[in-house]
């Protein structure tokens, strides 16, 4: 089973604390695939990522990128991942089959309505799939809060 781990970002900032995920990945060495809405999502998280920290570089690529699948971290919108990814994240996307993934981490704007009454059905999913699932709300300050297991109500 896989740890699922949702972030309901408050402060309208997902590309940017997905920045800051992706860069623990990294600094972790777990490879991860990004699967976004979109292509627009993609590529604001691709410039994102090449400059959210001055002195840092997360090594990542696209599919149209040369050598995809020598990166550590891949950026799709769709579902073909090219490199051994034992991470996922998924902005925009709901997608059940993480089988393959021992870390998914699922990204919201928590000021969208919609996306939390969307990760709140997947959210039940996944525990009905048996899934160790935690919440993490930002709050106000920024900071953020952890529920787990059944503690995750909305």
């Amino acid at each position: 089973m896989s740890k699922i781990s949702f972030y309901q970002v408050m402060n309208g900032e997902v590309i940017k604390f997905s920045c800051q995920l992706l860069e623990k990945c990294f600094q972790n060495q777990i490879h991860t695939f990004v699967q976004v809405i979109d292509e627009i999502s993609a590529t604001k998280l691709d410039r994102a990522l090449w400059t959210f920290a001055q002195k840092s570089f997360i090594p990542h690529a696209m599919e149209t990128d040369p050598m995809p699948s020598m990166q550590p971290i891949y950026i799709s919108s769709n579902d073909k991942c090219p490199i051994d990814a034992k991470g996922l994240m998924l902005i925009g996307v709901d997608r059940l089959d993480v089988k393959d993934f021992e870390r998914v981490m699922v990204m919201l704007d928590g000021t969208l309505v919609y996306e939390v009454k969307k990760a709140a059905n997947l959210m039940e999913s996944f525990k009905d799939l048996g899934h160790e699932v935690e919440y993490y709300l930002q709050n106000s300050k920024g900071t953020w809060s952890v529920r787990h297991g059944n503690d995750t109500k909305f």
